[in-house]
């Protein structure tokens, strides 16, 4: 009777915790990635160089990466496991920073988990980079 229990129990918490593990990755993702992005403007900023962020899965090991003006690469992260893009209208795939802040582009990136919740890194052209 007890192992009976016990086993509803797991029945209907395990698939409650999996979806929360995934929630969490999700938001680490996105504050990973609007750190990221942050980091990048601050060394434009330092060293007077344009970087670009790319958003492109799978490209050099990496999911994101910084590159410099010159194209070398500063930077490679990696989205956890579960957790992709979602390229809906008004996503971007590259931000370029110029030396006093700006970025070229205002736009979004929508990351998406597996049972399809999705959180956003908003990046503005005043450099401002927000999640959602």
């Amino acid at each position: 009777m007890v192992v009976l229990v016990f086993g509803l129990l797991v029945a209907i918490v395990a698939p409650a915790i999996g979806r929360y593990t995934e929630d969490l990755n999700l938001k680490g993702a996105v504050d990973q990635m609007a750190n990221a992005v942050r980091l990048t403007r601050d060394r434009a900023m330092a060293t007077r160089i344009q970087r670009t962020v790319h958003f492109e899965a799978g490209v050099s090991g990496t999911d994101y990466h910084a590159v410099d003006a010159s194209g070398a690469p500063q930077g490679g992260w990696k989205l956890p496991r579960g957790i992709t893009y979602a390229w809906l209208p008004g996503t971007i795939d590259s931000v370029t920073v110029t030396p006093d802040g700006r970025c070229n582009v205002s736009g979004l990136v929508i990351l998406r988990a597996v049972h399809g919740a999705q959180d956003t890194v908003s990046v503005l052209t005043s450099g401002l980079v927000l999640t959602q």
